[in-house]
């Protein structure tokens, strides 16, 4: 039962989502929980809440509905991504990961050996990306670089390691030098710092490993460096909280640092946040820094010895007046040049010489500090670098990791530098995450990226005035201040999109100021040293002050930023999922946080490559407003840039949450839009001013015209009125036809009015509908030419086999290292369009799909050259365990052959002293020439042939020897023959290899010299045993073997006995 626990992610607390054990599941759709010793019940309601949601996890966010996304979609994916058990995830070329703060079983050999083969039905990891760098490297032959992004505690060392592990076994001979030399400089360049309940260590540099590959794909040099190491750590100005290095604590915790620094435990180097005896208490990163010193053949009490020597000089408190300066503690300066190897008075007087006061003798002793352990790392550097041998291959490529350092509680001058770097990598992230391949400059104009600039900016000036040597009170108090800046008496905040950096001016210079101090007389003494390594480093010099030298690393550094055509960057980008360190949280705040400072929706938007420009909502709205002037200031921003996006027509652009997305084509659509609605306005305008004036002029000459009319009407009546009195009634009755002639008039000229008026609306229109059909034909065909009626086949790209597209989480299953993938490719045809099918389209779901033979050949075949190399491997293998093998037989034998010895040497004593019996006239001299001969009582088939072989004729015997010495001879050659085949079927070593002129693979059997060699060695030592044995066996007799006198004793003794027979036997 225990196997079968489900657990789930749910909010527990707010904000936070907490591993919890499932128990059951309600009726009404709910479920019960258990959280510790706390059960639970969660609503159908609350459902929605539970974590991983049923379905398929989105793995690749570039697949993530665009319309409205923001940082909290995102963060929604990535923590639905991380409860589902993997930490990793991508945005195309961008891997995501996410520290567990627990170990994970899935970076063994086997993982690497599975990701290699970039296959893309595996899920997300951090192999993928190191994979698809290498494959672009050895296939494009660019330069490749991995850059470790992310805040504090978020796993960028480890990722780091992962990283180089995959390069060391697919590239390297995998023999983990990689891991041994990163624990070597692991401890000069990182701080202890907590991060709630976990200590991790902290690098404080920037940290890269740069890997030389030859044409074959492995690796000839290997290099390492650090840049911007913060040796402000190591100062005395440093305030108080900050951890120094952890080579210092390490070297202070040696059993050999007593015979220099004795019984004391508090330093001032060390500071008072870690005792010496809490610090690694087990031992075990003691251990393994010696271990991998030990293995890079450097001297790790010599080490110990100058890191002792630096916390005892920076021990020194100076006082009094110029000159008489005093040193505290007493006996301090002794102390420390006794570890330097130095005379105590010379190395005195290189530190108050010249110096006016006592801030001056301490600045002089912090500069030596740093300075001495800036040259140590730096030699450190150079004897591990030098350890990795340099083959003899022309290097075509190069792939560098590098780790940023996390942005900062860095003291002094670094944290300026710091906030530098960021706020300079934050303004160039998104086009690097865009890659090289895209052409479209992209044109940033939102509130984060200008935010980002204007810091950028500021920390600049502040550099080139610390540079300059200019007061930094004057420069502070000429800048204005803003939202970006402000000065409070010493302290000047800068403030970007990465949040604000408070600075202490007089930090700031001092730490400038340690690159101003003459240290020549201090590294002549050490020169003179008798420690070896002292003298090393006293006598190498450096390139450029520290200061400049972060600078150009900075500046190197934004360089990998910028979309370049020799070489690929690739962003890692690492995430925690909460601050306070544990494996089963994940809070929902701190990921949001991190979302927004590394731009993860906005990389998700730029996904689409027809996106090249960033506008923020207010920006676009305030731009466009005239195409939507009926909205109401009231109206959501966001609502407000999706019409006007949608008022564009065809498609183009998206609007996010933060942000609008769109292209040149978006842009060209609204700016025409807004042209036209402009003209029409202003054509509107004058007709209806025309209109206005024609009417005021007819309304004044029929003003006119009345009045002329009723002018000559008075003065008849007028003139009528005293002659005719009786005929009043009659003018008033012209009167009133006069009035009804003129209120009929008035009707006319209203009714011609409005018969103008509805004359010129109905040209109005007209006029209208023709500029709204031109502008409908014009869009159309700039629709028809931009996004061509192509059949849809697929959801995804089906781009030609020339030009398959790379990315990180689905890659072709090309094995790695392919030397046919070198061959430069053909340009596409003029005609080629990607082609897309949408899900749910039911046009053309008939027509096949684009078949690549070509391409499907090229992967079996690199598939091929993978298992080839991992047989080779094996192969390499096996034959080292049979030399070991075949080694210890050997000494075996050796053994039993020198007892064999022993024992012959005992019987040939034995047997001589038997002859010296039997014959007591033969000298031992004589006795070296003795044989053995066969008793005529001997019956075999070897000595004699036969029984009455001596009364044969001489030419009949030989003839008779010479054809069993032939027939022996050729039977021996058969059987030694058969015998070496045999031999070189066991000890040779099958190989697969690739015919470059067919494209077939091949396997070939080559001859392994040392093992069949040392085999025939074997049968030559015991042939001469097992012939003698072979002659005893077939020739028993009852006296096998006597000894006799020399043969020329036997002659003579023969001559004598048997004078008729000499003459034979001479």
């Amino acid at each position: 039962m225990e196997n079968r626990k489900e657990f789930v992610w749910f909010p527990a607390e707010e904000s936070e989502w907490v591993l919890c054990q499932k128990l059951s599941r309600t009726p009404a759709g709910g479920a019960t929980l258990r959280l510790g010793k706390k059960e639970f019940v969660v609503s159908p309601e609350e459902q929605r809440l539970v974590l991983p949601r049923p379905g398929q996890v989105a793995q690749n966010y570039a697949s993530l509905e665009k319309d409205g996304l923001g940082a909290g979609q995102v963060e929604d994916a990535l923590r639905n991504q991380f409860c589902s058990t993997n930490p990793y995830s991508n945005i195309n070329m961008v891997t995501l990961c996410i520290n567990p703060f627990r170990p994970l079983k899935i970076f063994g050999e086997t993982y690497v050996e599975k990701y290699s083969a970039l296959d893309p039905n595996l899920p997300p990891h951090i192999f993928n990306a190191s994979a698809s760098a290498y494959k672009r490297s050895m296939d494009k032959k660019e330069h490749q670089v991995l850059l470790l992004l992310g805040d504090g505690c978020t796993g960028k060392s480890m990722a780091r390691e992962h990283v180089l592990s995959f390069f060391d076994q697919n590239a390297g001979d995998g023999s983990g030098e990689f891991k041994q030399m990163l624990a070597i400089l692991a401890p000069f360049i990182s701080a202890q710092c907590r991060c709630g309940r976990q200590i991790w260590q902290s690098t404080r540099a920037i940290l890269e490993v740069e890997l030389g590959l030859a044409a074959d794909g492995f690796t000839c040099r290997t290099l390492a460096s650090v840049k911007m190491l913060e040796t402000g750590r190591l100062a005395r100005s440093m305030d108080a909280g900050f951890k120094t290095f952890d080579a210092l604590y390490l070297a202070a915790k040696d059993e050999r640092a007593k015979a220099w620094l004795g019984t004391a435990v508090e330093f001032r180097l060390l500071g008072e946040e870690i005792e010496i005896e809490e610090y690694d208490e087990e031992g075990s990163a003691q251990k393994s820094w010696i271990e991998a010193l030990a293995s890079f053949e450097i001297d790790d009490a010599a080490v110990v010895r100058i890191l002792c020597g630096l916390i005892l000089l920076a021990e020194l408190r100076f006082n009094g007046s110029p000159g008489s300066l005093r040193c505290e503690p007493e006996g301090g300066v002794e102390a420390a040049a006794q570890a330097f190897g130095v005379n105590a008075g010379s190395l005195w007087d290189s530190l108050v010489d010249g110096s006016a006061s006592p801030q001056d003798a301490a600045l002089c002793a912090d500069a030596a500090v740093a300075e001495v352990y800036c040259r140590l790392v730096d030699l450190i550097l150079r004897h591990s670098n030098e350890h990795f041998p340099a083959e003899a291959k022309a290097i075509t490529r190069r792939i560098k990791v590098l780790e940023l350092p996390s942005g900062s509680d860095a003291p002094g001058i670094h944290r300026l530098l710091t906030q530098l770097l960021n706020e300079a990598r934050f303004a160039r992230m998104l086009r690097t995450a865009r890659g090289s391949e895209v052409s479209d400059e992209l044109r940033d104009e939102s509130e984060p990226q200008a935010a980002a600039a204007r810091a950028e900016a500021l920390c600049r000036s502040c550099l080139g005035a610390l540079q300059s040597g200019s007061p930094l009170q004057n420069w502070a108090q000429a800048q204005e201040p803003s939202d970006s800046f402000a000065l409070e008496g010493e302290v000047a905040s800068i403030s970007g999109a990465c949040g604000p950096v408070e600075h202490t001016l007089s930090s700031l210079e001092s730490g400038a100021a340690l690159d101003t101090v003459d240290l020549m007389d201090f590294l002549h003494i050490l020169s003179k040293s008798s420690c070896k390594y002292l003298r090393e480093l006293a006598e190498t010099s450096r390139e450029a002050p520290c200061l400049d030298e972060a600078a150009e690393a900075s500046e190197a550094l934004l360089a990998h930023l910028e979309p370049q055509q020799a070489s690929t960057t690739w962003l890692v980008c690492c995430l925690r999922p909460n601050d306070a360190g544990h494996p089963d949280r994940v809070n929902r705040n701190v990921m949001l946080r991190q979302t927004e400072q590394l731009r993860l929706a906005d990389m998700v938007h730029l996904t689409d490559k027809n996106s090249c420009f960033l506008w923020s909502l207010k920006a676009f709205r305030e731009k466009y407003a005239e195409l939507v002037p009926a909205l109401a200031d009231s109206t959501p921003d966001e609502e407000v840039c999706r019409i006007i996006v949608k008022s564009a027509g065809g498609g183009e652009g998206t609007v996010g949450a933060e942000n609008v997305f769109g292209g040149e084509i978006l842009e060209r659509l609204l700016e025409h839009k807004l042209q036209e609605k402009m003209a029409g306005a202003q054509h509107l305008e004058g007709t209806k001013s025309e209109m206005k004036q024609l009417m005021e002029e007819k309304l004044r000459m029929e003003t006119l015209q009345r009045e002329q009319q009723q002018t000559e009407r008075l003065k008849e009546l007028e003139s009528l009125r005293g002659q005719h009195e009786d005929q009043q009634n009659k003018q008033q009755q012209l009167m009133q036809q006069l009035q009804e002639q003129q209120l009929q008039l008035q009707k006319q000229h209203q009714e011609q009015m409005q018969e103008q008026m509805e004359a010129l609306r109905k040209q109005q229109e007209l006029e209208l509908e023709r500029l709204r059909k031109q502008q409908e034909e014009v869009s159309a065909a700039a629709t028809a030419a931009l996004n061509p009626v192509v059949p849809e086949t697929s959801p995804t790209v089906l781009p030609p086999e020339d030009m398959v597209p790379v990315t990180v989480a689905a890659e072709s299953s090309v094995p790695l290292r392919s030397r046919s993938f070198g061959k430069p490719r053909e340009a596409p045809p003029a005609s080629f369009h990607y082609r897309f099918r949408a899900p749910g389209n039911t046009e053309e779901e008939g027509q096949p799909r684009q078949s690549y033979p070509a391409l499907h050949a090229a992967l079996a075949q690199m598939a091929a050259i993978l298992r080839v190399a991992k047989e080779r491997e094996q192969s390499f293998q096996a034959h080292a365990e049979f030399h070991d093998q075949t080694l210890h037989d050997l000494e075996a034998e050796r053994d039993g052959w020198r007892q064999e010895i022993r024992t012959l040497t005992q019987q040939v004593s034995d047997l001589r002293r038997s002859v010296e019996e039997q014959h007591p006239g033969v000298s031992p001299t004589d006795l070296l020439g003795t044989v053995a001969v066969f008793w005529n009582e001997c019956h075999g088939f070897v000595f004699p042939l036969t029984d009455g072989e001596a009364n044969w004729d001489g030419w009949v015997r030989a003839t008779v020897y010479m054809v069993a010495m032939l027939y022996i001879f050729l039977g021996v050659n058969i059987a030694a023959d058969k015998f070496v085949s045999a031999i070189e079927g066991i000890t040779s070593i099958k190989r697969r290899v690739l015919q470059r002129s067919t494209g077939r693979v091949i396997t070939v059997s080559v001859w392994n010299g040392t093992v069949a060699n040392l085999t025939l060695l074997a049968l030559g030592s015991s042939a001469p045993e097992i012939l003698l044995s072979v002659v005893e066996i077939m020739g028993p007799c009852r006296h096998a073997w006597i000894a006799l006198p020399p043969i020329g004793t036997l002659l003579k003794e023969s001559c004598e006995s048997h004078p008729q027979d000499s003459e034979g036997i001479s």
